[in-house]
């Protein structure tokens, strides 16, 4: 589940600083440089609610056994030292994780992008679990009707199209309660709040990411 917090800097800087420091981690090959990094935000983190602490540890926990799981025949294999690459995935994680997606969406109408992509990608994230939701009830009805047999590949194919039938049926059905609610393109929940505010924490912030870019070439 997504955790909600309040701060103090304005969604387009927080937007900006997201895609910065993904820029930066995937661009930076020194440790000690990746360990700057990964110092600035883990000191981000650090003022953020418990709750949302928690939540963050527990999905970089995860996604670092996993990444490790996948990896290790390309480790045993090539012996090589896929360090690296997990302090990248483990500090994109953490990045991505500090900034909510209610400010996401928020930053997306502030840097005036159009009210419809806003719309597809709002809706996108809030149902987007509930479309996982009904995936694993496939694989799980599938599951039990085979008892452990060999699956066909048109077993497959019929599951991606039941996928998509069903995605695209409940987002004929949100339309239409959306129209029957008086949603309209031009709806003012998707047309305010796209000025570009500015306060002291959003100049702290643009002086730290001139500070990381500079760092890196240095």
């Amino acid at each position: 589940t997504n955790v909600s917090y309040s701060s103090k800097k304005s969604p387009w800087i927080r937007l900006l600083s997201l895609i910065t420091y993904t820029i930066m981690i995937l661009k930076g090959t020194s440790l000690t440089y990746l360990w700057i990094v990964g110092l600035l935000l883990f000191i981000k983190l650090s003022v953020l609610p418990g709750s949302v602490i928690i939540n963050i540890i527990k999905k970089l926990f995860r996604l670092l056994i996993v990444s490790a799981i996948v990896l290790l025949p390309s480790i045993v294999i090539s012996q090589n030292d896929m360090t690296l690459f997990l302090i990248r995935v483990g500090l994109i994680l953490v990045n991505i994780s500090i900034t909510s997606w209610q400010q996401f969406i928020l930053a997306l109408r502030q840097w005036h992008l159009p009210t419809i992509i806003i719309l597809v990608i709002d809706i996108t994230i809030k149902y987007i679990y509930m479309l996982g939701m009904f995936l694993e009830e496939l694989l799980y009805s599938i599951r039990l009707r085979t008892l452990g047999q060999h699956v066909s590949r048109q077993v497959l194919g019929a599951l991606l199209g039941q996928l998509y039938l069903s995605s695209k049926e409940r987002t004929t059905e949100t339309y239409q309660a959306m129209v029957l609610r008086g949603y309209t393109r031009d709806s003012k929940g998707y047309s305010l709040d796209r000025r570009l505010p500015f306060n002291r924490y959003d100049f702290g912030v643009l002086v730290e990411l001139v500070a990381l870019i500079v760092l890196y070439f240095i």
